[in-house]
């Protein structure tokens, strides 16, 4: 779907959802790479069909200790604003977005610690201009007494890193466009599935109604609930063909 002009690449991806949700074959597709040419690429593609392009950066590729990148969210959008000034490419037709954006790469710290470390990583973010915004509170910390967490805890935790992102966004400039948040973890770990013994199990309608109504439960009168509502998109395994 072509970008229409005087749109920006936010309000492209809530028409997207819209159309999809409304039965259109509709969709977009996301770019989560840090690599120069396959970025370079990925521009060239959006330059020649019209189209907005969004490119995500992982939690563990790039954060505020720089990642295993060595960028922080704001060199990393820097970089990418490069690409597309030294391409022609208008940067209102980029969408960055943060994945799996969280404690993951601290779990090995005590989930105070990583969820505080989560939080700057979120906020960051959204300060360096990021818009899509998964938010990925699942992984169990050193002292959490279980690898598996319960929904209404993942929900409890992704409710602080989205505080932290509607403080972070309160602070850019007045008229700044919200972040559109991202929901759910039915999906392989950053950087992609690390075993391929066994077929990722699909996600059930039940367990994905029971995520929602986790965070339902929570955002009513809390003052993040607003923005929870503001959620638009949730994450599911389809599982592979066999």
């Amino acid at each position: 779907m072509a970008l229409q002009s005087g749109r920006d690449a936010g309000e492209w991806l809530r028409e997207t959802i819209d159309r999809n949700r409304q039965q259109e074959p509709n969709g977009v597709y996301s770019v989560c790479s840090a690599h120069p040419r396959v970025l370079e690429a990925a521009v060239r593609h959006a330059q020649d069909n019209g189209s907005m392009l969004c490119i995500e950066s992982t939690s563990n590729q790039v954060n505020q200790f720089g990642g295993y990148t060595g960028q922080s969210p704001a060199q990393f959008a820097s970089f990418v604003a490069g690409l597309a000034i030294e391409a022609g490419f208008g940067r209102e037709r980029i969408l960055l977005g943060g994945d799996h954006l969280g404690p993951y790469p601290w779990r090995a710290q005590p989930s105070r610690q990583a969820l505080q470390n989560g939080c700057d990583l979120v906020q960051a973010c959204v300060l360096a201009g990021y818009r899509k915004i998964h938010l990925d509170a699942s992984m169990a910390c050193a002292d959490d007494l279980s690898p598996a967490l319960g929904d209404e805890l993942v929900a409890q935790r992704a409710a602080e890193l989205c505080a932290a992102a509607e403080d972070a966004w309160a602070r850019l400039p007045s008229g700044s466009p919200a972040p559109v948040y991202v929901i759910g973890t039915e999906v392989p770990v950053p950087g992609g599935e690390t075993s391929s013994s066994a077929s990722p199990e699909p996600t059930s309608v039940g367990h994905m109604q029971q995520t929602v109504g986790a965070g339902h439960d929570l955002d009513e009168g809390t003052e993040i609930g607003d923005a929870l509502h503001l959620a638009h998109v949730g994450l599911i395994e389809l599982g592979r063909r066999g």
